[in-house]
């Protein structure tokens, strides 16, 4: 048995941590409050973080992806499903940008590049994405869905670059 200082109780040893004088559930209280304390500053914190390390960190995401192909589309497949309206927005939303962003003097041999694209990207495998190079969305400038403006890139590229255009 050992005493707790915050909640001043005799508990099992189990209920500690390593060297630690009060219980595990006074700390858990303890570390809840301090959060909600400073939410704003961990916010911050995170969000600095997560840029300083966008790389590492999406390459982390990828790989557990990667590694967890089933529970990934279990957990895509279940928030679909109870979000149905959420879904078919963003379905619609995208399909609309594209059909908005698809100029109507595109020729025949123009559409047929494109789908010819989409059948190179297929055929590599699931590691590639096809890429708008200007954003159908982007906040400063939109591109259009046309030959020029696609390319194939692999998967990680394709969720570091998101909805950005980088002039290089």
């Amino acid at each position: 048995m050992r005493h707790c200082n915050k909640c001043d109780l005799d508990k099992p040893k189990e209920d500690f941590g390593n060297r630690q004088s009060h219980c595990k559930p006074c700390v858990r209280i303890y570390n809840k409050a301090w959060r909600l304390e400073n939410a704003a500053h961990l916010k911050i914190a995170k969000a600095k973080d997560f840029q300083d390390n966008k790389v590492a960190r999406i390459a982390l995401m990828n790989a557990w992806k990667e590694r967890n192909r089933s529970k990934t589309r279990a957990n895509t497949e279940k928030h679909r499903r109870a979000n149905p309206g959420a879904h078919c927005a963003k379905e619609a939303k995208r399909r609309s940008a594209k059909l908005l962003r698809t100029p109507n003097w595109l020729t025949e041999v123009d559409m047929q590049a494109i789908k010819e694209i989409y059948i190179k990207c297929a055929a590599m495998g699931k590691g590639w994405h096809v890429d708008h190079i200007i954003p159908l969305q982007g906040k400063l400038v939109s591109g259009f869905h046309m030959p020029s403006n696609l390319q194939i890139i692999s998967a990680l590229d394709n969720s570091i670059k998101s909805n950005k255009w980088e002039i290089v």
